[in-house]
C-alpha cells in the first residue's frame, strides 16, 4: 500500500505525510501533565489526612461523579482528588454508574484514599463522607425495559445501601454517610452519543421517586443513624418533578444557585448521628 502525500506550497515535489504517531515532544507533554495531576492528586489527599473540622466538628469528603463535582467546586477536575476547603474534600469518581457501585463498590484507590484517613494518626473532625451518585442510571439506563420494575429498583437500592454500610462501618461510631439521592430529570437536556437519554421526564421522573422511596424506607427501617438520605427533590424541583431550569446551566447539572442550594442543606445536617431528622432526609 502506498504511503500518502501532501504537497507543500513551497516546493514542487510531494513531501512525506505527516506523522500520525505522537512526537517525542508530545509523549513529554503528556508524561508531565500525568506526573503534575498525580502530584496535585498526591498534595489533596496529604491535605485530606490532616483535614481540619467545619463549624460543627464535621470533617467532610464528597464522592461521586460530575454531579457532586458541579455540587462542591463547580469546575470540572483534571484530577481525581481536589481539596476544595479547609474542611471538604472532593473525590472524583469520573462518569460512575450507581447500580457500578451496588455492584462492585467503589474503586479501589479511593477506598485506599478514605481508609487512609481514616486511619491517620493527625486526623481531625467527625468523619462524614457524602456519596452523590445516580444521575446517569436515571438518565441512560433505569428507563430501559426491565430496569425499572419494582424488583430491578429494590435490588439497586439494596445493593447500593450495602455498600453505604459498609463504609459507615469503617468510617466508626462517628462518622457518617450521606445518600445524596440523583438530580432531577429535565426535559431540556440534549442527548448526546456517550449518553443517550433513555425514556421520556416524566418517565423518568416516576423512577426517581421509586427510586428515592426505596432508599428512604430502607435506611428508616434500618434505623442506623449513621446513614442519612438527603432527597434533592425538595431542593431542586419544581411542582412538576422535573429539575428547576434556574437551578440548572444545561439540563442536567446544578449551575452555583442549586450546588448553593445543595451545599447548604448539607451544612445544616444533623452534626451527631443519633439526631438525623431534617427536611428532606430521611
Amino acid at each position: 500500500m502506498e504511503s500518502s502525500t501532501y504537497f507543500s506550497p513551497y516546493a514542487c515535489t510531494p513531501m512525506p505525510a505527516a506523522p500520525t504517531s505522537p512526537t517525542v515532544a508530545a509523549r513529554v507533554r503528556r508524561r508531565l501533565g500525568r506526573t503534575r495531576r498525580t502530584a496535585f492528586e498526591w498534595a489533596a489527599g496529604i491535605r485530606l489526612l490532616t483535614q481540619g473540622p467545619d463549624a460543627q466538628g464535621r470533617s467532610l469528603v464528597v464522592v461521586g461523579d460530575s454531579h457532586a463535582v458541579h455540587a462542591v467546586d463547580g469546575m470540572m477536575p483534571s484530577r481525581r482528588v481536589v481539596h476544595v476547603g479547609p474542611s471538604t474534600t472532593l473525590v472524583y469518581l469520573g462518569p460512575r454508574l450507581m447500580h457500578s457501585v451496588a455492584r462492585d463498590g467503589l474503586p479501589s484507590w479511593s477506598v485506599r484514599l478514605l481508609r487512609s484517613w481514616r486511619q491517620s494518626p493527625v486526623a481531625r473532625g467527625r468523619p462524614v463522607v457524602a456519596l452523590h451518585l445516580g444521575e446517569i442510571d436515571l438518565r441512560c439506563h433505569l428507563a430501559k425495559p426491565g430496569r425499572s420494575d419494582p424488583e430491578a429498583l429494590e435490588r439497586l437500592a439494596d445493593g447500593y445501601l450495602d455498600r453505604a454500610r459498609g463504609l459507615a462501618t469503617w468510617l466508626g461510631p462517628e462518622g457518617q454517610v450521606v445518600v445524596c439521592g440523583p438530580n432531577p430529570p429535565s426535559s431540556t437536556y440534549e442527548s448526546d452519543e456517550a449518553y443517550p437519554v433513555v425514556g421520556d421526564v416524566d418517565e423518568r421522573v416516576d423512577i426517581l421517586d421509586r427510586l428515592c422511596a426505596a432508599l428512604s424506607s430502607r435506611i428508616e427501617a434500618d434505623g442506623d443513624s449513621r446513614l442519612l438520605f438527603l432527597d434533592l427533590r425538595p431542593l431542586v424541583a419544581g411542582s412538576d418533578g422535573h429539575l428547576r431550569e434556574d437551578l440548572t446551566f444545561d439540563g442536567c447539572h446544578l449551575n452555583p444557585a442549586g450546588a448553593a442550594l445543595l451545599r447548604a442543606h448539607l451544612a445544616a445536617l444533623d452534626s451527631q448521628p443519633t439526631q438525623r431528622r431534617r427536611p428532606g432526609v430521611c
